[in-house]
């Protein structure tokens, strides 16, 4: 499989097109293409794009666009609302996990036991951008700004919910170890198939800050129709939880699409 690069949208009607030096660089002087040699390209809003070398210049690659493709969205759409890590690096490490395996939306939770409040969305984007280029994905993963727990829960839900603002996804978790908390993959098993209708599903999993979620945001929640569910029998990091929620997603989906 060839790899693939990233151009910012363009008119349909636009058949010429530069790349940025960054990926000019590495198309000519990693992967050594000349003039004639193919190309495969992305816009993250759905485009394959089949383009041709007319200029293998390492600074400006100049393209000729062959062929635009649109690429089926995904049937289900995981949205992980997860609180920031102290450690940056862990949120990030995350973020980029997860879009390989198939992430559509992220929005990070500020809760009672938070101890981090900001956040640099921008360098998240960018983040979010590469893990979908080197996993061979057509849509960019939506990264909104951090919400307060309570103000994410005033939100109203939609049944295709929204990536423009972090509203609740049509079907909701929180990952929550409790005695009684039935497994994630047991609950979605009660959903029906998503192969049972046109529109997009969208499913939602709450991960919870290092210290986890006070028992009255858990009520908060369950006040709002989102069930616990459990993530497995161990206690996981806030990061290796966001991973795992958004792998039972994608397992669950993947197998809804066979049968």
């Amino acid at each position: 499989m060839s790899r693939l690069y990233y151009t910012p949208p363009f008119p349909e009607t636009q058949t010429q097109i530069e790349l940025d030096e960054e990926s000019s660089r590495h198309l000519v002087k990693v992967m050594r293409s000349r003039e004639g040699f193919p190309a495969v390209l992305t816009d993250g809003q759905g485009h394959k794009f089949i383009a041709e070398i007319t200029e293998a210049n390492p600074k400006r690659c100049g393209l000729f666009i062959r062929e635009r493709i649109l690429m089926p969205p995904p049937k289900v759409r995981f949205h992980l609302y997860i609180a920031p890590t102290k450690n940056n690096a862990r949120l990030e490490w995350c973020l980029e996990k997860c879009v390989e395996i198939g992430l559509t939306a992220i929005t990070p939770i500020i809760c009672k036991h938070s101890e981090r409040t900001r956040l640099r969305v921008d360098r998240l984007e960018r983040i979010a951008k590469a893990a979908m280029i080197q996993s061979y994905g057509f849509y960019t993963p939506k990264v909104n700004e951090p919400i307060a727990l309570k103000d994410l829960l005033n939100q109203v839900s939609g049944q295709n919910g929204s990536n423009e603002v972090p509203v609740l996804a049509e079907q909701m978790y929180i990952a929550y170890l409790g005695d009684e908390t039935r497994p994630l993959m047991q609950a979605l098993r009660q959903i029906k198939s998503a192969n049972d209708s046109d529109r997009q599903l969208h499913i939602g999993v709450m991960v919870g800050p290092e210290g986890g979620f006070m028992p009255e945001e858990v009520a908060s929640c369950a006040e709002k129709g989102i069930q616990a569910v459990a993530l497995g029998h161990t206690r996981l990091r806030t990061e290796t939880a966001g991973v795992v929620a958004c792998h039972s997603v994608r397992l669950w989906a993947d197998d809804q699409a066979d049968n």
